[in-house]
């Protein structure tokens, strides 16, 4: 587990990119590594996840009003709203969610060895959401823009095949 959580560690200061990621679950011997403990694989998935939902849920304190035609007007920041809703461009391009896994897993509809995988793609898809969300605060990416960006983003790490 000490390797997995440096490992994820490394990821996120060096930016997971696609590529990154890709790469990491086509090697069989990270993905063995990575899900030999499938209750680290998600314990690292939940906390990933619910510090993404933390920063979701806050976007409106992190994007105040914005004064358009003067001080009275404010309206929302275009960045509170885009990063609001970012889980919901997450869940519309089906990349499953801890609690999504959690039900299907309840439902004895996968195995956990199947399931510590998937949590091992979320972990590395909020590592790379981050960085997303790292531009949108800072302006580097559009809201408008951003909206497609997490789904395709989301989608994609959702098409990714993984090493058995």
């Amino acid at each position: 587990m000490a390797d997995l959580a440096a490992r994820l560690e490394r990821a996120r200061a060096a930016g997971v990119t696609l590529e990154s990621a890709a790469a990491f679950l086509q090697d069989p011997e990270a993905v063995a590594a990575a899900t030999a403990d499938p209750e680290a694989a998600v314990a690292a998935a939940r906390s990933a996840f619910s510090a993404t939902e933390t920063i979701v849920r806050g976007a409106y304190s992190r994007f105040p009003a914005v004064s358009g035609a003067g001080f009275h007007s404010g309206g929302a920041d275009p960045r509170s709203q885009a990063l609001y809703s970012t889980l919901t461009y997450v869940r519309r391009a089906g990349l499953y969610t801890p609690d999504d896994l959690e039900q299907m897993e309840a439902a004895g509809g996968v195995t956990a060895a199947w399931a510590a995988v998937e949590y091992l793609r979320l972990t590395l898809f909020v590592s790379a959401l981050e960085a997303l969300i790292v531009q949108l605060e800072s302006s580097a990416i559009a809201p408008g823009d951003y909206a497609g960006a997490v789904y395709e983003l989301a989608r994609r790490f959702g098409d990714f095949p993984v090493a058995s």
